[in-house]
């Protein structure tokens, strides 16, 4: 059986199919806007967070488990696994030294001020590995 099935993917492959490399190398998992208004300042029982990985994290519970979307938010598949949201706030976020204003900014105020972040989650299957950003206003 194992022979037949690498025989069938070697035959597709020469036909020109392109079949996705099996591979424990770090790939991009999701990429989407997050925008982080007044709500994604405060966790589930009301208190203030104070950290960016945990503020990114509460957007993401905000958006797949409470509804709660702001005009620039994006949709995620990854993140509507609660186990994945989970990763978020021990991941710090990599953040290029001219976005550190920013970032200083977003965590210290009730909201973005109309501006909106990219994310790039990257991953080996359901493991987070690291979290890069783009500003945009």
């Amino acid at each position: 059986m194992k022979i037949r099935l690498i025989l069938v993917l070697g035959a597709l492959g020469l036909l020109g199919f392109n079949l996705p490399a099996i591979s424990a190398e770090e790939r991009l998992l999701t990429k989407y806007v997050a925008d982080i208004g007044p709500g994604d300042h405060y966790n589930s029982g009301g208190k203030q967070l104070s950290s960016f990985a945990v503020l990114i994290a509460q957007d993401r519970a905000n958006y797949h488990r409470f509804g709660i979307r702001h005009e620039h938010d994006g949709y995620n598949p990854v993140f509507s696994q609660r186990s994945m949201r989970a990763q978020v706030g021990s991941k710090v976020p990599k953040v290029e030294s001219y976005f550190g204003e920013f970032v200083k900014h977003v965590v210290s105020s009730d909201g973005a001020g109309g501006a909106y972040i990219i994310l790039y989650v990257y991953g080996r299957g359901n493991r987070i590995t690291r979290i890069s950003i783009d500003v945009h206003s």
